[in-house]
């Protein structure tokens, strides 16, 4: 396994919708990432990033599972941001050293699970994850540019959405929480903005954390623990706005390596 790399071409494009940043989604399931159903990576193919999935070939495991090995860090350093997909198993990615190799690659991330932020595995909040069903968030911090423009309106109906807990967030910025709650939904932190302090964990690139709907697990599965999801939980259950989120996150994160100045275009 782990034997493959590969050549990154870095584009510059600051067009909103002709980036052509490289983007990994890192996941166990990357069959629903593929090019042309109506997911994440279509979305933001959509607005110009060049999109890599999971080079795993097997469902239900990734490349990048375990500890990671100085080919795979090389690898995953040689994007503009690196997304950690909602579909992963986190207990796959913290035991003894790999949380602080995660801490500490040289690469925006943003990490889509709740399970992996809490304070049981990668210690980004000190906060177990919990899920609530709802349409919206409640955005704190309007001016910040990963919600700039929007509104709180996240699904088209109400989901089950995985997040964290309130707890510390150390020096992040909750930019908006779990509507009528205290749970954060979306925390930002900048270079070296510490973690929560009881995880120790250390940073020096851009973190999000903005949940991705768990859409490997859905009313499909017949008989299952989440049958009592109102939806089937397609992407298509986002709204043009909730996506926006995403794209715009992407953005600040590249912010901090990249010329980009203005806003007023989101």
């Amino acid at each position: 396994m782990k034997r493959w790399m590969a050549v990154v071409g870095v584009l510059f494009f600051l067009m909103p919708d002709a980036i052509g940043q490289n983007l990994l989604i890192v996941s166990e399931q990357p069959q629903l990432e593929e090019e042309g159903a109506g997911n994440l990576g279509d979305y933001l193919r959509s607005k110009g990033y060049k999109v890599t999935v999971d080079p795993s070939q097997t469902r239900g495991t990734s490349e990048f599972q375990g500890v990671l090995t100085a080919e795979d860090i090389a690898f995953l350093e040689s994007f503009d941001v690196v997304i950690v997909h909602r579909a992963v198993s986190s207990g796959n990615y913290y035991e003894g050293d790999i949380s602080n190799q995660w801490s500490e690659l040289k690469v925006p991330i943003l990490l889509g699970s709740a399970y992996l932020a809490r304070n049981t595995r990668w210690f980004w909040v000190d906060a177990a994850q919990m899920r609530t069903e709802d349409l919206e968030y409640e955005i704190l911090v309007p001016d910040h540019p990963i919600v700039k423009g929007l509104t709180g309106e996240v699904f088209d109906t109400p989901l089950g959405i995985d997040h964290v807990g309130a707890g510390d967030v150390g020096e992040g910025t909750v930019v908006a929480r779990i509507f009528g709650t205290e749970n954060p939904a979306i925390i930002a932190w900048g270079p070296n903005d510490a973690f929560c302090a009881a995880g120790g964990r250390q940073h020096t690139y851009p973190r999000v954390f903005i949940p991705i709907y768990r859409y490997h697990e859905t009313t499909e599965n017949a008989g299952g623990s989440y049958a009592t999801d109102p939806a089937d939980g397609d992407f298509i259950n986002y709204t043009e706005n909730g996506l926006s989120m995403y794209h715009q996150a992407i953005q600040w994160l590249l912010s901090f390596s990249t010329d980009v100045s203005d806003w007023s275009c989101y």
